[in-house]
């Protein structure tokens, strides 16, 4: 995943100049930043980094928030640890000067209903092409060039308000949907740190969109549990389908019963009918197409979270490895899994393979720590002993800014009280 972002903006004169006009001890937000994971939360850090108070803020988080951290942030836990309030969307409405921020918020929003004038929505997409939702979805499908991140006005359509700024950037010939999503966040956080000076100050008109280049994609659209895959097709066309539908934390296309990782273009055909697949491998496949074949990989991550949870060790394992410190939806490595189930030999070869022991996740926690929930709840402690004997670092903090020995209770469990004080 992406490395978290450390955009400064303490020195912004505009800022500086906002933060001076606020009250000493403000009785009411004046920034709102409403939506969910790490755009929403980072773009959040960032203004209180750049030294806005947290009572100068409040947050509106999504339907789906738990509160609780998983491969993304959430923005009510980034809330709470900073003591920024979470407020109702219904109160905020009522709030007469606020700067309202929609990043990736879930429920179309009316500027009838706000008293505030100020409401500004980061979309991702190059509007005014993909209105609407799935934009990591349809660029790809439609084997575009290039997407973007966008900052408009909040107006009575949807997506429809007036531009204030615009950031595009290059889509890569293999890119998945996961990975331009990734892109889209990145993008987006340098787009608000970019404008959001300027918007806490004035309230620029923006540019209205050209309407004959939009397009709009709603939610009844896309099925994300059928890639929609037609094998008949030239192989690029197939391919792009299959990257559209990549997206490991949430889904996998399905081909032959297996699901596929990475798709490539082949130069030529093998003579394969259009949809028979000829195994090559445990790991790899052809599959025909209506022009060349595309050669398949499917996911290896999916063994390696098997065999960590107790499983079999793969038969096999691929040529090429893919990243070992990726998080799934949870936010959990294959290392962390093999830690949480004591899953020894699993722990072992994922650390000699390059899984990084010292990985923390948005709750900041690590490989060491699911260890130490599964010695105390088995009362074997030689995942615990492995990882030490790898270099775990027992002194590492998770985002409560506790460590492993910390959360270890010494009179129920001595052993490895005493393991992890050595």
């Amino acid at each position: 995943m992406m490395p978290s972002r450390e955009p400064d903006l303490s020195m912004s004169p505009r800022i500086e100049e906002f933060i001076r006009a606020l009250p000493r001890l403000p009785e009411k937000p004046s920034i709102c930043i409403a939506g969910k994971n790490d755009i929403a939360a980072n773009c959040l850090l960032l203004l209180l980094k750049a030294g806005i108070p947290p009572a100068a803020l409040c947050v509106v988080a999504n339907r789906c928030d738990t509160g609780r951290h998983t491969w993304q942030r959430s923005l009510i836990a980034t809330a709470r640890q900073a003591g920024v309030p979470v407020w109702p969307i219904d109160e905020v409405k009522k709030l007469t000067d606020i700067r309202f921020f929609s990043l990736e918020h879930d429920r179309i929003l009316r500027p009838k209903a706000f008293a505030t004038p100020h409401l500004y929505n980061l979309h991702f997409s190059k509007l005014p092409a993909y209105r609407g939702v799935s934009t990591s979805v349809w660029p790809l499908i439609n084997r575009e060039k290039e997407s973007a991140v966008t900052l408009h006005r909040i107006d009575e359509g949807i997506d429809t308000g007036t531009i204030i700024a615009q950031k595009t950037f290059a889509l890569s010939a293999e890119m998945t949907a996961g990975e331009l999503y990734v892109e889209y966040t990145r993008h987006g956080e340098e787009l608000f740190m970019e404008e959001v000076a300027r918007l806490l100050l004035e309230a620029p008109a923006g540019v209205a969109q050209d309407e004959s280049a939009s397009s709009y994609y709603s939610r009844a659209m896309i099925n994300y549990g059928d890639a929609g895959l037609d094998f008949q097709q030239p192989s690029e066309v197939v391919q792009a389908r299959i990257r559209a539908f990549t997206f490991w934390q949430y889904q996998l296309p399905l081909i032959a019963g297996r699901r596929v990782w990475r798709a490539e273009v082949l130069a030529q055909s093998s003579g394969l009918a259009p949809g028979a697949v000829k195994p090559e491998g445990d790991w790899h496949a052809r599959v025909g197409t209506g022009t060349t074949d595309l050669r398949l990989e499917y996911c290896f991550l999916d063994a390696l979270l098997a065999w960590g949870k107790g499983g079999q060790r793969p038969g096999s394992f691929p040529a090429t490895l893919p990243a070992l410190d990726v998080e799934d939806v949870n936010g959990w490595t294959p290392l962390m899994v093999a830690a949480f189930h004591g899953s020894v030999e699993a722990a072992t070869w994922l650390i000699s393979a390059g899984a990084s022991i010292g990985h923390q996740n948005r709750r900041g926690t690590t490989a060491l720590m699911y260890a130490k929930s599964h010695a105390e709840t088995s009362g074997k402690l030689q995942i615990v002993e492995a990882l030490l004997k790898a270099g775990a670092d027992p002194s590492a903090k998770d985002q409560h800014g506790l460590t492993v020995l910390d959360y270890c209770d010494r009179e129920k469990t001595p052993l490895l009280y005493q393991l992890l004080s050595q």
